[in-house]
């Protein structure tokens, strides 16, 4: 069977997020002393599709359209533009949930090159993964 990049990336970053995620959620909760609980995802998704009455907080992770620089097409690496969805109960808590996924994501740097292209403030977490041909 041929293994398809996009889908072993987003199983990936699926697996990231469902396994060390929660644990940097704790750290953050421990190095900041206001007491507030930072649930994990309750459900991680990566077709786009919810089931009814999925419970807050949940995240989609997607593969968004993304033009290569010049450089990139004349190295010839392959980048892939993930975006992490997420909804939250308290719109406060976005810089922390920002902050736990990117510091889950560095386990991601053994494998591939990452380039961080977020805005703090959304409630999506982008990236470009970069990928060698």
């Amino acid at each position: 069977m041929i293994e398809i990049p996009e889908e072993r990336l987003l199983s990936r970053v699926k697996d990231i997020l469902s396994d060390e995620f929660p644990r940097r959620l704790r750290d953050i909760e421990e190095r900041v002393s206001d007491a507030v609980r930072l649930p994990p995802f309750r459900y991680i998704s990566t077709d786009g599709k919810l089931p009814p009455g999925t419970p807050l907080p949940f995240a989609i992770i997607s593969l968004e359209a993304w033009s290569p620089e010049v450089k990139d097409r004349i190295i010839r690496n392959i980048l892939y533009s993930v975006c992490i969805s997420y909804s939250l109960c308290d719109p406060s808590l976005v810089w922390r949930y920002n902050q736990g996924i990117r510091e889950s994501l560095d386990s991601l740097r053994d494998e591939y090159r990452l380039r961080f292209t977020n805005n703090p403030s959304d409630f999506r977490y982008r990236f470009i993964v970069v990928s060698e041909y």
